[in-house]
Formats: C-alpha cells, sequence, structure tokens
C-alpha cells in the first residue's frame, strides 16, 4: 500500500509514498494520526507522501518506534 524508493534516498530525508490506487489522500492523514498518537514527527509532502527526516538527535529507539508505528498501520 506504500513504498520507500530505497536507491532515490540519498540524504536524511526519507520520503513514504502510497499508491494511487489506495486513496492516498485519507492514508496520508490517518497515518499522520496514528504516528502523532505514538510521538513520531513526520510531514506531509504533496498528496501522497509523508516526509521522515533523521537527524543526530534521534536515537536507535526512535527509529524503531517510527518503523513499528508504520509496519503496524493497516490502510483498512
Amino acid at each position: 500500500w506504500a513504498r520507500v524508493d530505497v536507491e532515490a534516498t540519498e540524504s536524511n530525508i526519507v520520503m513514504l509514498e502510497f499508491a494511487a490506487d489506495e486513496q492516498p489522500q485519507n492514508l496520508v492523514q490517518a497515518l499522520l494520526a496514528e504516528l502523532q498518537r505514538n510521538d513520531v514527527r513526520a510531514a506531509q509532502a504533496g498528496a501522497t507522501r509523508i516526509r521522515f527526516v533523521l537527524h543526530r538527535d534521534l536515537n536507535d529507539e526512535s527509529v524503531q518506534r517510527c518503523l513499528a508505528v508504520c509496519s503496524q498501520f493497516s490502510p483498512r
């Protein structure tokens, strides 16, 4: 239902792109709300994307929490 283009990721910015056939605007808002409930910051980047930024103040636990929330999110 979503993907990250690892080959296109050349910096500390990671973009999560939703499939067009999955009503991406609704999914973007739903996942952003779930991330916020779990104290993970992210931002909408257009109609079909969420933008994550890694920086030196984030530890491994923060990244794992973000991955867990995204992995457990159900688009349906």
